[in-house]
């Protein structure tokens, strides 16, 4: 990780559809049908389909460990889901990511990282922060 990335993280895009749930769905065995059938979803109250949280959580961790220099930074992740992401039937859903950089402990080196994360301007996280080694 260079000086300037330790300043900055510059906002991301993450857009999720349809087949990623499916994808991931059939990769963590996670078929809850809120995830996958919108009249499963409406009956429980939701308006559709919405993503898998650890889906999102493992998007936004790509992003952070693409920033840091790899996935082997990352020492540790912390997150608290606040709100759902709908996935349209057709389209995507945009997951807008920001990020304020914290100074690196003076003791270990490591950065902690807290992350924003939108989605039609909903925080979709309560509280999300990463910490990645130098």
């Amino acid at each position: 990780m260079s000086s300037t990335q330790c300043s900055e993280f510059a906002e991301r895009t993450i857009e999720l559809s349809r087949q990623d749930l499916l994808d991931y769905a059939r990769a963590a065995g996670d078929h809850n049908p809120i995830h996958l059938d919108d009249e499963a979803a409406r009956a429980l109250g939701l308006d559709g389909v919405i993503a898998h949280g650890m889906l999102t959580w493992a998007r936004v961790l790509a992003e952070v460990a693409d920033w840091a220099g790899g996935s082997h930074k990352i020492v540790r992740s912390e997150v608290r889901f606040a709100n759902p992401v709908p996935v349209p039937m057709d389209g995507v859903a945009t997951i807008v990511l920001s990020a304020r950089v914290k100074d690196p402990d003076p003791e270990t080196g490591y950065t902690t990282v807290m992350l924003t994360a939108k989605n039609d301007g909903a925080k979709i996280y309560g509280k999300a922060a990463v910490t990645v080694k130098p």
